[in-house]
């Protein structure tokens, strides 16, 4: 009698864990069937997503690239030392940078200590560019024409750049500088000029600068990038302010080279900044602008109903 009560017992309990294992692997079969029909139902929205936020990326990317303002920045060499061409010239190239050499009537490729002419045709011929350095000892009647005549005989134009000493920039002098054929500036901040120049101006130019070694270049630097506007860096080997050190100029050019490679900086001369500036202020940019401002809310407006079409279908 036990042996067919434990019998019938041993059937039940078996009976149950059969309906119990059924059960678990129909309810099994049905969460993949329902995670088939969720991932069924999401996979078009996820490859909509994707190509949504590709758009988004690439119409960024470009505006970025493009369209967007950027700071600029441009490095004078305030001096013809040899040093210049022989240690500064190889790492600015390394860099992919040309620069601008200064020239006055003390300093001219071929002089004692300074550069040979040769090596500084060879830099202009690389795409670097001059400058005037203001003389502000010597009358302007006498200085003016005898620089033309030996920066000629050297083959080469004067250009329409004239970068000031510190100190020395006087705003009474705007209209001789036009006269002379100039039309920029680069000054020191004097007379409350703005270090950071972000507009383009009617006539003159006027650009600040600083030294690499002078007040807080780095932080000029990020105000610029900040105010999408221009700074002018200053480097030479006779005033402190400006004095060449190996490590630091190294580290103003990665910076530099960081800034450009996140397309929020334009290293150039002082001519193909002022044509972006000029660029970023025309109406047709601006139209661009306002286009690209339109696409970006429409594939956003795009994306955020595709985003809640997902919520709706995952499990809750």
């Amino acid at each position: 009698m036990f042996k067919k009560i434990a019998m019938v017992i041993t059937l039940v309990l078996t009976l149950c864990l059969g309906m119990f294992i059924w059960n678990m692997n129909q309810e099994e079969k049905n969460q993949i069937a329902a995670q088939e029909k969720v991932e069924s139902a999401k996979r078009p929205l996820l490859v909509k997503k994707e190509k949504i936020e590709r758009e988004l990326d690439n119409l960024n990317r470009d505006y970025k690239a493009n369209i967007s303002p950027k700071a600029t920045t441009q490095v004078i060499f305030t001096g013809l030392e040899a040093d210049v061409y022989n240690i500064c010239y190889p790492i600015m190239k390394k860099f992919g940078y040309t620069g601008i050499l200064a020239v006055s009537l003390t300093q001219l490729p071929g002089m004692e200590g300074r550069m040979s002419l040769e090596q500084f045709q060879e830099m202009i011929q690389s795409g670097w560019k001059i400058c005037i350095k203001w003389d502000a000892e010597t009358p302007v009647r006498n200085w003016w024409p005898k620089l033309q005549k030996q920066v000629k005989q050297l083959g080469l134009e004067t250009g329409d750049v004239v970068y000031f000493t510190t100190g020395t920039y006087k705003s009474s002098l705007d209209s001789q500088l036009t006269t002379m054929g100039f039309s920029v500036v680069v000054h020191h901040g004097e007379e409350s000029e703005s270090l950071i120049q972000t507009k383009d101006e009617e006539g003159l130019w006027h650009l600040g600068s600083v030294g690499f070694m002078g007040e807080k270049p780095k932080l000029r630097l990020t105000q610029a990038i900040q105010q999408n506007g221009n700074i002018t860096y200053l480097v030479g080997f006779e005033l402190e302010d400006e004095m060449y050190k190996e490590r630091s100029f190294l580290s103003m050019l990665s910076y530099f080279d960081a800034y450009e490679a996140n397309m929020d900086l334009i290293v150039s001369d002082m001519q193909g900044a002022r044509q972006h500036y000029r660029e970023r202020e025309d109406v047709h940019m601006q139209a661009k602008v306002e286009e690209y401002n339109q696409e970006k809310a429409a594939l956003e407006v795009e994306l955020a109903a595709v985003e809640e079409e997902l919520a709706k279908v995952e499990p809750k």
